[in-house]
């Protein structure tokens, strides 16, 4: 989607995917010593824990963007953390059909889908494989909001957030689809069409009280 766009890796699970929660931590700490724009969280948990939001709160507060997996327990199960957290993009996924896949976690806390279902990558060997789930569909969102940043004049992490949701299109049930389905050509469109308009109510109003109005699809 972006692939202008520099990656850092930052390990924080062992050979058999797993992680501890300081790892965590330290690696978003990390994020933040390095200036980094945007973390994506391709892993959760179910417990909540007070040091992780904090860790969050912190990037969020140095400007960065974050987008993580909203978790593979299926409908009715609990959005995990980090997605859980306001400050996080909680991304479901959806399939080839742009319906919710089996796995796709349920809840108020989704704020928009992404294909997440037979998609294409490369494996620990840099060989092609095809994976599933919910932390496929975050990097999505990720690229996505990278690659606004890089057109953007103001690259600001709440700005690029509300372009991805009113660029999105709304299929159904905000509890599986949040805005709606992730959309990367309209949302470049919408970046350009109101950064003029939300840059000059930024200057007069503040950040805290920008908005986007309702995006008209339909427009030329």
């Amino acid at each position: 989607i972006c692939p202008k766009a520099e990656i850092y890796s930052v390990k924080v699970m062992d050979s058999k995917n797993r992680g501890r929660l300081s790892d965590i931590v330290a690696g978003i700490y990390w994020c933040i010593e390095q200036d980094v724009d945007i973390i994506n969280m391709s892993f959760g948990t179910s417990v909540k824990s007070d040091i992780l939001e904090k860790a969050i709160q912190a990037a969020e507060e140095h400007g960065i963007l974050m987008v993580s997996s909203a978790g593979n327990g299926g409908t009715g199960s609990a959005v995990e953390y980090p997605a859980a957290f306001d400050e996080v993009i909680a991304v479901g996924a959806v399939d080839t059909g742009a319906e919710k896949t089996e796995v796709s976690a349920t809840g108020e806390e989704i704020e928009l889908a992404a294909p997440g279902e037979q998609i294409m990558a490369k494996s620990l060997l840099g060989l092609d494989t095809v994976a599933s789930g919910t932390s496929m569909a975050a990097p999505h969102v990720t690229g996505a909001a990278a690659l606004l940043m890089m057109e953007s004049r103001y690259r600001d992490a709440a700005f690029i957030r509300k372009v991805l949701q009113k660029s999105s299109n709304p299929l159904g049930d905000e509890t599986y689809y949040g805005c709606g389905l992730l959309d990367v050509s309209y949302a470049r469109q919408l970046l350009h069409d109101y950064e003029e308009v939300v840059l000059a109510e930024w200057g007069s109003a503040g950040s805290e009280e920008i908005s986007i109005g309702e995006a008209d699809r339909t427009a030329d």
